[in-house]
């Protein structure tokens, strides 16, 4: 119990036992195992963001983008802030955290979002620094992937964070079958209703074949990256919206 408190701060509980967004939990994977990711992705984060200096907007607003996705209620947001402050401090025990998050969420799937949204909380500034590099390093061990494995990450999302080009939207629009007028919910249902349908889990259970199996996990990952590229692009725009003056 007393190792438990070190790695969140105390009032978060069962937070995050509850938390179902498409695709990122198997039906098996239950209350615990959800506890541990969700305590571990945020406290993590802060952890990484503190790493190198002072943490910036640009990393707060990154660790915001990964609450929406997660659907977050009111409750679960104001732990996932406190997961991230907790994180912040010096002596928060990150291997430790590490450890019991590749022990209790041991699917390789969970633990590649994991390292995803890590990776996009360190790319979200100036780019990843030393002390970064080396806990990712710290990651890689811990977690079972190699130093090559994380700079494919890195490549992977930063890719995905560079704004759109000009025709960048249409194809991803193009992908989840949509149109240029589709807001933010109509984006997410769709998003929720082709993963349901072709992801690699149901496609195996049809007893398909391996090579199925391979494509349909192509297709999930590119309907994943429209869906993250449209959603930030939208939310981009409501939030240049609310600046503005009269």
């Amino acid at each position: 119990m007393f190792g438990w408190r070190r790695l969140a701060p105390s009032g978060i509980g069962e937070a995050g036992e509850g938390i179902d967004p498409a695709g990122l939990f198997h039906p098996d994977e239950g209350p615990r195992v959800r506890r541990t990711f969700f305590t571990a992705l945020f406290a993590v984060a802060g952890h990484l963001a503190k790493s190198d200096g002072p943490v910036q907007e640009a990393e707060i607003d990154a660790a915001r983008r990964i609450m929406r996705r997660l659907e977050l209620n009111d409750a679960e947001t104001q732990a996932a802030r406190a997961l991230f402050q907790h994180g912040k401090s010096a002596e928060y025990p990150v291997e430790r955290a590490l450890r019991r998050l590749g022990r209790d969420c041991a699917r390789r799937a969970l633990l590649d979002r994991f390292l995803d949204w890590q990776m996009e909380v360190a790319l979200a500034d100036s780019g990843i620094v030393h002390a970064e590099r080396a806990l990712f390093d710290t990651m890689a061990e811990l977690l079972g992937y190699s130093r090559y494995d994380i700079r494919r990450v890195e490549d992977s999302v930063g890719t995905r964070l560079r704004p759109l080009p000009e025709n960048g939207g249409e194809r991803a629009l193009a992908v989840l079958g949509l149109g240029a007028d589709a807001d933010l919910a109509t984006i997410r249902r769709s998003y929720r209703q082709l993963l349901s349908r072709h992801h690699p889990d149901r496609v195996t259970a049809r007893g398909g074949t391996d090579e199925e199996v391979r494509a349909a996990a192509e297709y999930t990952r590119e309907l994943r990256a429209a869906y993250e590229a449209l959603a930030e692009q939208r939310e981009a725009g409501v939030v240049a919206r609310a600046g503005e003056g009269p």
